[in-house]
């Protein structure tokens, strides 16, 4: 019916009927979605099934220990340290390969030194909070324990306190270190 009232001209009589309205409104919006609409849809409709799932670029390859650790578990610790470190040329920035390798140098081949570098690489990576201060109380026992470096392990523990002061892992480490000086300054009273 509009159709023909607008090949006829006489658009005044649109206002008088609601379904002539409703119609040219239909047309009319019909005739912009061909035009607009389509697109617009779709990039709506794109986004909205992405709502939630990480694009590309935001998800996160984590690296795969399995042979390096099943290399360990078979007792081939020198294989299961060469593994770690071909994970360590793909994903540079992860402190636990260094962790797992000091912890085989440590505890399986007996070579505390070696551990002890591998440590300190380690914390240079962590990130966390957790991380860094797990890595860097190791390092302090490991200090105290093959070299007896009072010095080496309060620095350590103090970088804890400077890095995170806030933290729980601060307020734990600052126990550690009067704990130590406490224990330096009996060593010293009956040493006299």
């Amino acid at each position: 019916m509009s159709w023909w009232l607008w090949r006829r001209g006489d658009l005044s009589n649109l206002h008088q009927s609601p379904l002539l309205l409703v119609s040219w409104v239909v047309l009319i919006g019909c005739v912009w979605f061909v035009l607009l609409g389509w697109h617009t849809v779709e990039r709506f409709a794109e986004r909205f099934s992405q709502l939630g799932l990480p694009t590309d670029d935001q998800l996160e390859v984590r690296p795969q220990y399995s042979i390096a650790e099943a290399r360990a578990a078979q007792g081939r610790y020198h294989d299961a340290i060469a593994e770690f470190r071909r994970v360590i040329e793909q994903h540079p920035n992860e402190p636990f390969p260094h962790i797992r390798i000091a912890e085989l140098l440590h505890d399986k081949l007996q070579n505390p030194d070696a551990a002890i570098a591998e440590l300190q690489i380690a914390l240079q990576k962590a990130q966390t909070d957790d991380a860094f201060a797990i890595i860097a109380n190791r390092l302090a026992d490991w200090l105290l324990q093959h070299r007896h470096d009072i010095m080496g392990a309060k620095s350590v523990l103090q970088a804890i306190c400077t890095r995170y002061p806030s933290s729980r892992h601060a307020r734990a480490a600052r126990e550690r270190l009067a704990r130590i000086a406490a224990a330096a300054t009996d060593g010293q009273q009956t040493g006299d």
